[in-house]
C-alpha cells in the first residue's frame, strides 16, 4: 500500500506543478535536467514497481496514470520530441496527457479542438521613413519635375490571427496620417507635401515545420497627398495598389542558458506581389503607374513572457513598392520608366495568445 500512496502523491505533484498547461521536450537518449521530465519519469517508474507488486487498482485514477505511461513510452520509442500537457473535460477529472506536435498526428484521442485552436490579438508600432520618388510632379513653368520627398511618422498596425493545428489565417492594417515634407518654396511662401497612408494584409499559410510557415494572401495599398497652401479641391492626388502576395515566416526558438531567458526567439519574415494600381488628381498632376511590385523583409526578436499569455516583439522592417509608369509619364519624365517608394524603420509589437 505505501508504494500505491507514493504513485499517488507523484500524481498529484504532477497535477500541482501542471497548472492549466505544462510542457517539456525530451528526445531519447539523452538526461535532462527539466524538473517536469524527472517526475513524469518517476511517476512511472513507481507506478510499475506498485504494480509489479500486485496492488493495482481499477478505479480512474489508475486507468488515466496507465494511459499517460503507454502514451510517454510509445512517444519516446519513436524518437519525437514529448510535450506534456493538461487537458480538462466538463465531464471529467483534469487529465495529463502527450500534446500534439504540429505536422504529427495525434496521440491522445480524447483532446479536444480546442486545444489545436489559437488566437492572436496584437498591436505594432512601425516608426518608418518614408521615401517616395514624386506622388506629385510639377507641369506649367517648372517642367515635368518629380519631387522626391522623404518623411518621418509612426504607423499604427492593429493585427488578429486564428490557428487550426498547422493552418492559419490573418490579417493586419496599417494607418499612419501625418507624413509632412518640404516640396518647394517661392519666395517666402512654403509649400510643403502632406500624405496619409493606409494599408491592409490578409493571409492565410500552414506550418510546414514547427519553425516554417508558408502563405499566400491579398496587399491593399491607399495613399492620399495633398499641398499646404493650394486649396485641396485646387490640388489633390490620389493613389490606390491592390493584388496578390506570397510569403514565408521563420521563428527560430533560442535555447535558455546564461543570461538568455526562456521564451525567446529569433523571427524573420518576408513577401512580395504584383500589385495592379490606380491614380486619381483633382487638377494636379500625378505619377500614374501601369502596375507596381511590392515586396516586405522584416526581422527580429520576440519574447513569450512566462505563465502569461503575452509576447513582445521588437525588429526592422524595409517596404518597397516599384512603380512602373504609363508611357505618357515616362515621356513626361524624359524616359524614366519606373520610380521605388521605400518605407524603412524598427517596429515593435505586443500581442495577447490565446
Amino acid at each position: 500500500m505505501k508504494k500505491v500512496f507514493v504513485m499517488a502523491a507523484w500524481f498529484c505533484v504532477l497535477a500541482v506543478l501542471g497548472s492549466s498547461q505544462l510542457s517539456y521536450a525530451q528526445t531519447p537518449g539523452q538526461t535532462t535536467t527539466d524538473k517536469t521530465s524527472q517526475l513524469a519519469n518517476d511517476f512511472c517508474a513507481q507506478l510499475t514497481l506498485a504494480q509489479a507488486s500486485g496492488q493495482t487498482t481499477a478505479d480512474k485514477t489508475s486507468q488515466l496514470a496507465n494511459d499517460f505511461c503507454s502514451q510517454l513510452s510509445l512517444a519516446q520509442a519513436s524518437g519525437q520530441p514529448v510535450q506534456l500537457a493538461l487537458a480538462r473535460t466538463s465531464s471529467e477529472p483534469t487529465r495529463l496527457a502527450l500534446a500534439q506536435t504540429p505536422g504529427q498526428q495525434p496521440t491522445d484521442r480524447t483532446v479536444q479542438v480546442a486545444n489545436d485552436l489559437h488566437f492572436t490579438v496584437g498591436y505594432r508600432a512601425w516608426f518608418n521613413s518614408w521615401t517616395t520618388p514624386g506622388k506629385v510632379r510639377l507641369g506649367g513653368i517648372f517642367g515635368a519635375i518629380p519631387l522626391e520627398t522623404t518623411s518621418d511618422a509612426i504607423g499604427s498596425i492593429p493585427t488578429v490571427g486564428v490557428r487550426y493545428k498547422d493552418f492559419f489565417v490573418s490579417a493586419s492594417g496599417f494607418f499612419a496620417n501625418d507624413y509632412t515634407a518640404d516640396l518647394v518654396r517661392l519666395g517666402n511662401v512654403n509649400f510643403d507635401q502632406h500624405s496619409k497612408r493606409r494599408e491592409a494584409d490578409v493571409n492565410v499559410g500552414y506550418y510546414i515545420h514547427p519553425w516554417i510557415a508558408l502563405s499566400a494572401g491579398y496587399k491593399h495599398i491607399g495613399m492620399d497627398v495633398t499641398i499646404q497652401g493650394i486649396p485641396s479641391n485646387l490640388f489633390e492626388a490620389s493613389y490606390r495598389y491592390n493584388g496578390p502576395t506570397l510569403g514565408a515566416a521563420v521563428s527560430i526558438p533560442i535555447p535558455e542558458g546564461g543570461l538568455l531567458p526562456s521564451g525567446l526567439t529569433v523571427y524573420g519574415n518576408g513577401a512580395g506581389g504584383y500589385l495592379w494600381t490606380h491614380g486619381n488628381t483633382q487638377n494636379g498632376a500625378s505619377l500614374v503607374s501601369n502596375h507596381a511590385f511590392y515586396s516586405v523583409l522584416e526581422g527580429g526578436l520576440a519574447y513569450k513572457i512566462p505563465r502569461l499569455p503575452v509576447a513582445l516583439t521588437g525588429g526592422y522592417k524595409f517596404q518597397a513598392v516599384n512603380m512602373h509608369y504609363k508611357s505618357q509619364e515616362s515621356s513626361a519624365l524624359g524616359g524614366k520608366n519606373s520610380g521605388t517608394d521605400v518605407m524603412r524603420g524598427p517596429i515593435l509589437g505586443v500581442s495577447y495568445i490565446r
